[in-house]
């Protein structure tokens, strides 16, 4: 009897710590998503990854992000990478980008993006190029955005310069620009956009695969300057999940690469990089950023909330 009434209290605790979890994830999902005003020192915008199938998951996510947007007002949405698949082929540009943002473009939402490994793919076809006049991001593939605000600036990379530690001409160029820029940035708050992530859980790309030479070889590349001038945030795609890492070095990192297709089952929990993800679920991430603080919200395609917080 005494070892029944062990095993007893045991199965108690764990359906205890069941209902706790639930509850948690319960009231996570149903916070609500800001729809007040926008402050006039607050930039609220999105940022989505790996968008570019054409798929029923892109169109699903567009159609979220919109109703978000009648609540949240955000008039800013960066593009993390592989936004037309499979090859950045220029003649997929309608099917992949216009018909589902085609509201966001009628509507003057500024749509600014970084290149990634597919697009790259697409680079002899003028795909790049044409990403370069979409994006708005000049003759390089690369940029600096700020606000009249200057609480935030935000510093698209080319991530593909970086993927080896043996640079060629265009990736010095690329980082010599990053280490000048970040040095004369004085916001609040920098934020670096780029394709590939420096740190992922992900069995893909991320902390134990067999492309992690990949990841590292770019966050041995770029991680020192971000270090040396203090970027606070840095937002990845790539793996096609959502995943808020533990900050590295003071820096707070996210992957958003579920804009289109979830790779399910995809992320290593054990992986010493982990915090909190989704591997289950199409999503995208909203913040909120003034002077003092940056709010962001994760969403799925349904309008919930999986993931939120404030740094």
């Amino acid at each position: 009897m005494k070892k029944l009434h062990v095993v007893s209290k045991v199965h108690i605790a764990k359906t205890l710590i069941f209902f706790c979890a639930l509850l948690t994830a319960t009231a996570a999902q149903s916070q609500e998503i800001l729809a007040d005003a926008v402050a006039g020192n607050e930039i609220r915008f999105i940022a989505v990854g790996d968008t570019g199938r054409g798929n029923d998951g892109q169109m699903a996510i567009a159609r979220q992000m919109l109703a978000i947007q009648a609540k949240s007002k955000f008039d800013l949405i960066f593009f993390l990478g592989d936004n037309i698949y499979n090859d950045g082929n220029p003649a997929d540009f309608g099917r992949k980008f216009t018909l589902p943002y085609q509201a966001f473009i009628e509507n003057g939402t500024q749509l600014r993006g970084v290149v990634g490994n597919h697009d790259e793919r697409g680079k002899g076809e003028g795909g790049i190029l044409l990403q370069q006049l979409m994006f708005g991001m000049g003759p390089r593939p690369y940029f600096s955005i700020l606000r009249e605000n200057a609480s935030v600036e935000f510093f698209g990379l080319d991530s593909n310069a970086f993927l080896t530690t043996n640079l060629s001409l265009e990736g010095r160029t690329q980082l010599q620009w990053l280490d000048t820029t970040l040095a004369q940035s004085k916001s609040a708050w920098k934020i670096v956009l780029l394709h590939h992530p420096l740190y992922s859980s992900a069995r893909r790309h991320g902390w134990n695969s067999g492309d992690k030479n990949e990841m590292e070889a770019v966050r041995s590349t770029v991680e020192p300057f971000l270090e040396k001038h203090k970027v606070r945030i840095v937002l990845a795609g790539h793996d096609h999940v959502y995943e808020r890492l533990k900050p590295q070095k003071g820096i707070h990192h996210f992957v958003s690469g579920a804009g289109a297709e979830v790779r399910r089952g995809d992320l290593q929990t054990n992986s010493p990089f982990y915090q909190i993800g989704n591997d289950k679920e199409l999503s995208f991430m909203l913040f909120s950023a003034t002077p003092d603080s940056i709010r962001y919200w994760a969403i799925n395609s349904q309008g919930l909330v999986i993931d939120s917080g404030r740094l």
